[in-house]
Parts: structure tokens; C-alpha cells; sequence
């Protein structure tokens, strides 16, 4: 893996193993989990997923005025990999990090009732409704607090900054130069 390869080969430090849910992303009813490893006093390696499936409005303005209330099913799936370094040198992966954090999604639309409604509003064939991706390469920062009720459960706070190319298959890319993703997460930190 990437972050061994990082790590001194003289370390004897013991790996533990956490597990984390994004509290944002749980209050939006949009649930992940991350399972981080930290094989060092200073780097970790992070994987996070995340599956949704909920429902989304269009965008046509059209469809819109001719079917107000139309909305169609979303399925969305996620990885997301990030390796981190620690700052402190005393304590086992608290305190201040940074790292790097990308991510692959796949944004796939369920209804077939979507071409018919758009067709019937336009008055022309809609756009083949091809599944969207979505990348992000970036930065991110933050900090994990020590133990705060017991001693696994862990309180963090992550930014992450990059850039998130956008395509849709057989057809265009856009890009957002520039997004932010915001995270507090709580973690439970088997024991070491």
C-alpha cells in the first residue's frame, strides 16, 4: 500500500484500526463509512464509501413548468481513498493532519418515466439519460480530538479542497475548478 512505503522501516509502532461515519453526511440521510489504518505514529491510510439512494428533482425548466412536481430516483455510489500525516510527534495520530484525499463517484438515474416526460414537454427526444461521474483530487486538513467519553470514541474535523471534474459518458465534461468538502466525523478506534 501507499502509506508503507512512507513509513520508516525501523518503526515499531503498533497498527490500530478505526472506523468513522460523516455526521453531515448523516444528518442529510446521505450515510458513509471510512475505515482508516494508522501504521505509524504519523501516517495513515484512509478508505471511505458511501451508497445513497434517494430521490432528485430535474433541472429542465420546461419539464419543470409542465410537470412541477416530477422527480425521479438517484442511485449513488462512492470511493474515496486519502493518506494523511500527523503533526504531533507524541501522540499516536491526533492532533493536527493533512494528506491528500481523492474520490470516484458514480450517479446513476433509475426512472424510465424521465425521456417520456421530457419528450412530452420539449417536443423533441430528451438527452439519453447516461450514468454521471464525478471525480475530486485535492488537499485536506484537520484535526482529531484525544478520547472524549470513552477511550475508542474519537471527534474529527476535515476540510477537504481540489478540484472535481464532472462527465457524463458519450457525451461532455464539465469541470468545477475549485470545491470544498466539509466533514465531522465521529470514530471509533478499536483497541490497539
Amino acid at each position: 500500500m501507499l502509506f508503507i512505503g512512507l513509513q520508516s522501516p525501523s518503526s515499531s509502532a503498533q497498527i490500530t484500526h478505526e472506523l468513522k461515519t460523516n455526521l453531515f453526511a448523516l444528518g442529510a440521510l446521505d450515510p458513509d463509512l471510512h475505515w482508516e489504518i494508522n501504521a505509524s505514529k504519523r501516517w495513515s491510510f484512509e478508505l471511505g464509501l458511501r451508497y445513497t439512494f434517494t430521490t432528485a428533482t430535474v433541472s429542465d425548466y420546461n419539464l419543470l413548468q409542465r410537470f412541477p412536481y416530477l422527480q425521479f430516483r438517484r442511485q449513488l455510489f462512492s470511493i474515496s481513498p486519502a493518506v494523511r500525516f500527523y503533526f504531533s510527534k507524541v501522540h499516536k495520530n491526533y492532533g493536527l493532519f493533512t494528506g491528500l484525499s481523492t474520490a470516484i463517484v458514480w450517479n446513476t438515474y433509475l426512472d424510465s418515466i424521465y425521456p417520456q416526460a421530457y419528450q412530452e414537454a420539449n417536443l423533441r427526444p430528451a438527452i439519453p439519460q447516461h450514468p454521471i461521474n464525478s471525480s475530486f483530487i485535492g488537499v485536506l486538513a484537520g484535526y482529531k480530538w484525544p478520547p472524549l467519553l470513552r477511550e475508542h470514541l474519537i471527534l474529527e474535523m476535515t476540510i477537504a479542497f481540489g478540484a472535481s471534474p464532472t462527465w457524463w459518458l458519450d457525451d461532455f465534461i464539465t469541470y468545477k475548478v475549485f470545491t470544498a468538502e466539509y466533514q465531522l466525523k465521529v470514530v471509533y478506534r478499536f483497541s490497539e
